[in-house]
């Protein structure tokens, strides 16, 4: 039996940067596979910066950080790519496009650092409120249930 785990895409209402775009939502992909997240932390910790994004993102001034790394293109266009990956699709499943979204991300490092630091922080911010819901929901079994379980599965 295989079983496929879907993406799941929460909405992100902008109105939370900015009250006058209330209303327009960006959908961000909360449970990345952990492949991915590690490609994340590859870039990050190659321009010195580490755990730091996902574990404070209230108190890490991520753009600083990516200003300083443009001068490693390298990384910093990756981690860019990174964040333009988990944007990239709406709630019907429709795609921005990579050029497009990655575009959008590179114009908001230099056009709108505040609001780049905004959707980095609130993407972290959910991906670990995932996490955590996903946490809570998980059954947990007294040792007398799990032996039930363990008796009834076939070997």
């Amino acid at each position: 039996m295989t079983i496929e785990i879907p993406k799941v895409r929460k909405p992100l209402d902008l109105g939370g940067y900015s009250p006058e775009l209330k209303g327009h939502f960006l959908y961000i992909w909360v449970n990345p596979p952990r492949g991915l997240k590690n490609e994340y932390f590859s870039s990050t910790y190659s321009l010195g910066i580490g755990l730091q994004a996902a574990e404070k993102p209230e108190d890490f001034n991520f753009i600083q950080r990516i200003a300083k790394g443009r001068k490693r293109q390298k990384s910093a266009r990756k981690i860019v790519r990174w964040y333009a990956q988990l944007w990239s699709e709406t709630d019907e499943g429709d795609s921005f496009g990579g050029a497009e979204i990655e575009a959008f991300a590179e114009d908001l490092v230099d056009k709108d650092p505040a609001m780049w630091s905004f959707l980095c922080n609130a993407t972290w911010v959910m991906i670990n409120e995932w996490v955590e819901t996903s946490k809570k929901a998980l059954p947990v079994l007294s040792s007398k249930q799990l032996k039930q379980v363990e008796q009834r599965t076939p070997s």
